[in-house]
């Protein structure tokens, strides 16, 4: 088996996502209370253009011809892409710094309004993009619902890092009391995102013979890490720390075991990135 593309293509992928869906987060809280959420909102918005830049250097990395990304840019392709990829993040990157000034500076005007909906328009793209790119290049493991799990797998692993980050750091008085239920937040997108990782295996299972053996790749040589490190460590078990975490009295959390799944969600997120882009460049 030859793999092109080494481990900093999935980190790439990872990073890129943990920003966007920080973002994501930021924007959302932004728009539901930002005076409430103001530490949760200054911290994602700082890190979702760090993160995503930090992706992007491991994939120039990788490539070994960082000059090919200015060239992207210079020589834009309407017909490319990779064009309209490298365009789309190069926009959040600009967009998300610049809402981050806003919100550093409190200017909570018009502008601010536009460029948090601006921001939230290009994460959701990129965050489609990532799994697009790889059905476009048209091998067979990287098919189906990629799209659509991208997106899911972003979001929940950039809420449960910014999670995590308000548990260990947070001292914010402002942000306690009633608010989000973020217990149920979390399972919801860990349900969805676990029907995602399904219906991609699926689509390998009764697909053609090329992915049928994908599928056997799935159940043999990386069983242990599809159904141990992703459903099981990944998401069954933070579903179930959750969940009894939403059965606490109202607006209570267990700290120990949100921290727990933040981290094994997080890392299941990571998992599922590389399983995917491990499986699309086996050659049989």
């Amino acid at each position: 088996m030859f793999y092109a593309w080494d481990f900093r293509i999935s980190l790439d992928f990872f990073f890129g996502g943990l920003g966007l869906g920080a973002f994501l987060l930021a924007a959302s809280t932004y728009y539901i209370n930002r005076e409430r959420y103001r530490w949760t909102i200054r911290v994602a918005s700082f890190l979702a253009p760090v993160f995503v830049v930090i992706g992007l250097l491991f994939l120039l990395s990788e490539l070994g011809r960082p000059e090919k990304a200015i060239i992207t840019l210079w020589n834009f392709n309407p017909t490319s892409l990779i064009s309209w990829g490298g365009l789309l993040q190069f926009l959040f990157i600009i967009v998300a710094a610049l809402f981050y000034w806003k919100i550093k500076k409190e200017q909570y005007d018009k502008m601010t309004h536009f460029i948090t909906g601006l921001g939230s328009a290009l994460a959701l793209l990129i965050c489609i993009y990532h799994g697009y790119l790889l059905t476009s290049i048209g091998r067979d493991a990287w098919s189906g619902v990629l799209p659509l799990l991208f997106l899911l797998v972003s979001v929940l692993s950039g809420f449960a890092f910014m999670v995590l980050l308000n548990i260990l750091f947070n001292k914010n008085d402002q942000e306690k009391g009633p608010g989000l239920n973020l217990p149920i937040i979390m399972i919801f997108l860990i349900v969805f995102t676990g029907i995602g990782v399904f219906s991609w295996i699926y689509g390998l299972y009764v697909g053609n013979a090329e992915k049928i053996l994908i599928y056997k790749l799935i159940t043999g040589k990386y069983a242990l890490m599809t159904f141990g490190g992703i459903f099981a460590a990944g998401l069954m078990a933070p579903g179930i720390l959750f969940f009894l975490n939403s059965k606490l009295k109202k607006n209570s959390i267990n700290k120990i075991s949100t921290i727990a799944g933040c981290i094994l969600v997080i890392s299941g997120s990571f998992l599922i990135r590389h399983l995917i882009l491990l499986l699309g460049q086996t050659s049989f």
